[in-house]
């Protein structure tokens, strides 16, 4: 893991790729268009989170987050953040980010920016 680079991790399922998740430090996530709460410290931004709807409801979305979090950690990374969509959207819902100790820092309209410390 780089400061510079995108950071990600892919989940299989019955030996076949069942989903991803990716992430970029906040300076370059802010370049890429995406917004932050501010960029300051070391953290990530979650940029994507992805599963394959068969398999989905199988804790797995739960668990690249979590693989993800302990990577982070590893290379010094303070704290992850995502945007989060209202749950009836089903694309990152924030009921899922919360369940996994994210709290909501900023509301951008119907958005949310969530954060966990690590």
């Amino acid at each position: 893991m780089k400061d510079d680079r995108l950071i990600g991790v892919i989940s299989y399922y019955k030996r076949e790729p069942a989903g991803f998740v990716e992430s970029f430090p906040l300076d370059i996530a802010t370049k890429l268009g995406y917004p932050v709460s501010e960029v300051t410290g070391n953290k990530l931004l979650i940029t994507c989170l992805s599963v394959r709807t068969e398999v989905s409801g199988n804790g797995i979305g739960s668990k690249l987050i979590k693989k993800l979090e302990k990577e982070a950690e590893k290379n010094n990374y303070k704290a992850l953040e995502v945007i989060s969509f209202p749950d009836e959207r089903n694309w990152r819902p924030k009921s899922l980010y919360k369940k996994l100790g994210f709290k909501e820092i900023k509301k951008i309209g119907e958005l949310s920016i969530l954060q966990k410390t690590l």
